[in-house]
C-alpha cells in the first residue's frame, strides 16, 4: 500500500485502528489514556497539507506534557474515518483521558487550540499563547 502519511517521522502521534474502540452506532472511543487533539486528514488535501508544519510545531511544543497531538490518515483508515462521521477535512477533535471525543470547531491554529484547552478543559494554561 502506498505511504499516505503526512506526519511520518515527526512529533505528531500517528493513530491507527488499534488506538480506537469502535462503538455500535456511536462515536468511537480513543484508547490513549491522555488528553489531546486529533487531526483527521488526507494526503491529497491542500488544506491538510497547509496544516502540517503548524501541527508538528504544536506537537513539538507539547512533547514534554501529558497532552498529545495526534493525526489520523483518513485514506489509510477509512473505517475509522467513516465511524467518526468525517465528511470534510481537515477535521479536528478534542479527546480526554477517558477516550471521549468531541468536535473542535474553532480556528485550527496554535493560539486558538491552546486557548480552547485552557478555557474549556482547564489544561495547558501555562502554555497558553498570549500573543
Amino acid at each position: 500500500m502506498e505511504e499516505t502519511s503526512l506526519y511520518k517521522g515527526t512529533s505528531v502521534k500517528e493513530l491507527s485502528k488499534k488506538d480506537f474502540k469502535l462503538n455500535n452506532n456511536s462515536m468511537p472511543s480513543l484508547l490513549l489514556k491522555k488528553d489531546g487533539f486529533l487531526m483527521c486528514y488526507a494526503n491529497w488535501c491542500p488544506h491538510c497539507r497547509n496544516k502540517v508544519q503548524m501541527w508538528c510545531s504544536l506537537a513539538s511544543e507539547l512533547k514534554d506534557t501529558d497532552f498529545v497531538i495526534c493525526s489520523l490518515d483518513c485514506v489509510k483508515y477509512k473505517e475509522i474515518s467513516n465511524s467518526l462521521g468525517i465528511s470534510g477535512i481537515p477535521r479536528v477533535f478534542y479527546f480526554n483521558k477517558n477516550g471521549k471525543m468531541e468536535d473542535y470547531t474553532e480556528t485550527i491554529a496554535p493560539k486558538e487550540l491552546l486557548n480552547y484547552a485552557c478555557d474549556a478543559k482547564n489544561l495547558l494554561c501555562e502554555k497558553r499563547k498570549k500573543k
